[in-house]
């Protein structure tokens, strides 16, 4: 945690800076749509506190309870909802989560879903990806739907296509490039699909 800080602050502080060469308001605080300071068509660079807020496009820092991004987001989102309709660049930490196409940064909630590709990180009890993922997932259930390039790690990973790692209880694909440690590991591109505890395809 303490080596977590610094980082978070430099990205915030960063992103807060970078808004005073943007016309897009500095502050947001809303009750719900549309009992909210700045009306949910307009964009913000720097702070939103929301009970329930939604705005086009979002640079900086979510408080609250649940935002809503219909365009990009960039920053850190908290919250117990956070929702991006576009792309995400940076932190989505929340008890749900979900981006609509690509996710840049690390995801992390009690249910995480990303519409297209995940560049970077997934962690919670659910993580799943519309397609590709570059780079790691650590949930109790991992998916990314059509490829993944790096690990999954949890009790339940699925792909279509792994290049990597599968670490856990049941690792299931189709094609595979890599490695799969677990009780159940199949890859079905293979006479011998299923095979217990450590299970390969180069």
């Amino acid at each position: 945690m303490k080596t977590r800080l610094p980082i978070v602050a430099i990205a915030v502080i960063t992103l807060l800076a970078s808004a005073t060469a943007r016309a897009d308001s500095f502050i947001q605080l809303a009750l719900f749509p549309p009992v909210q300071l700045v009306p949910e068509d307009q964009s913000i660079s720097g702070l939103r506190l929301e009970i329930f807020g939604r705005n086009r496009d979002v640079v900086g820092v979510d408080l609250g309870i649940a935002h809503q991004t219909t365009g990009d987001f960039q920053g850190v989102g908290t919250g117990f909802l956070h929702m991006v309709g576009n792309d995400t660049y940076g932190l989505q930490w929340s008890l749900l989560n979900s981006t609509k196409r690509d996710l840049y940064g690390w995801q992390s909630s009690v249910f995480n879903r990303i519409g297209a590709d995940l560049v970077g990180v997934q962690t919670g009890l659910i993580s799943f990806t519309e397609r590709d993922m570059y780079g790691v997932q650590i949930s109790v259930y991992s998916q990314a739907r059509a490829y993944a390039e790096g690990a999954q790690v949890g009790v339940l990973n699925l792909s279509s296509e792994v290049a990597g790692l599968q670490l856990g209880l049941i690792n299931i694909t189709d094609k595979m490039y890599g490695l799969q440690i677990g009780l159940w590991n199949q890859i079905n591109e293979k006479s011998w699909k299923v095979i217990p505890l450590v299970n390969w395809n180069f």
